[in-house]
């Protein structure tokens, strides 16, 4: 009951945060800064929260409100034209902000994005059997929530050239605060490793797709972290692209190794049943 309590109140907050950032006047110098420090205390209970998702019951860290909020956080990230320093606010560096201390221009609401990150990272990688990690990502709709926020469709086509819709812009460098940006390279880059083998597996019980109802969403699943993975790779900062460099290199070895498998399991609109191994290697290439 106290663990059940305390993600309540900490997802209350953190909710209650990202909203008034939404809405609040940027004008207003009194409410923007009330705003911040109402950021910030979200900021403190994302981090104080990615510290029990390790062994708090599963059915508590995957409550919808709860993943939906830390999803939301994400989304929350200001322009990297935005700046901030912690000394505007009385902070001396030294409080516990957990991984949102890289750079003093960070505003809150990038901290708390990249602390919403980090919480969803500790959700994902709880060890459980490969089909059940498939199940918990479906449930989660990490891929899918990056996409929207990007600016990225399921099969990674942006809406349009209207970057005021990317709230997380893995496209346009300085689109968005570069904290928030390697935070969710390196969530694209957990998420995938974990999902790589249970789709492999998943697909080998039930290799015809089109008439496997689970496939089907799985293999919607792998569409949208190849585009998630390949834009984070293509973005012009060593160090969002080298966050996913080891699912980038996993993908590899299972195109070598899966060639047909891939071929056959994953269908896009734009190519040739059969050819989509050598469509992602030229792509890689290309980025590289």
């Amino acid at each position: 009951r106290i663990v059940g309590w305390l993600l309540d109140v900490i997802a209350t907050v953190t909710s209650a945060a990202t909203e008034r950032k939404a809405t609040a006047t940027v004008s207003a110098t009194t409410n923007s800064q009330e705003n911040d420090g109402i950021l910030e205390i979200a900021v403190r209970a994302a981090a104080t929260l990615k510290r029990y998702l390790s062994w708090v019951d599963l059915r508590l860290v995957t409550h919808p409100n709860l993943v939906n909020c830390l999803l939301d956080g994400m989304g929350g990230a200001d322009a990297a034209t935005v700046s901030y320093n912690n000394a505007n606010t009385g902070n001396d560096g030294d409080d516990d902000l957990g991984d949102a201390t890289a750079h003093d221009d960070a505003t809150p609401g990038t901290m708390l994005a990249v602390e919403c990150a980090s919480c969803l990272r500790e959700i994902v990688t709880r060890g459980m059997e490969e089909h059940k990690k498939v199940a918990l990502l479906l449930e989660l709709k990490v891929f899918g929530k990056l996409c929207k926020l990007s600016g990225l469709g399921g099969e990674g086509n942006v809406n349009g050239n209207d970057h005021r819709l990317r709230k997380l812009d893995l496209i346009t460098v300085d689109g968005t605060q570069i904290d928030a940006v390697v935070a969710a390279a390196e969530l694209v880059n957990t998420a995938g490793l974990e999902l790589i083998p249970g789709w492999e597996l998943q697909c080998q019980i039930s290799p015809t797709s089109s008439s496997t109802p689970m496939v089907q969403p799985v293999n919607m699943l792998m569409n949208q972290c190849l585009e998630l993975s390949f834009s984070c790779l293509a973005y012009d900062d060593i160090d969002v692209s080298g966050a996913v460099i080891d699912l980038v290199s996993r993908i590899l070895v299972s195109l070598e190794k899966k060639e047909s498998f891939w071929n056959n399991n994953i269908e896009t609109t734009n190519l040739t049943r059969g050819t989509l191994c050598n469509s992602l290697l030229s792509r890689i290439l290309s980025i590289l």
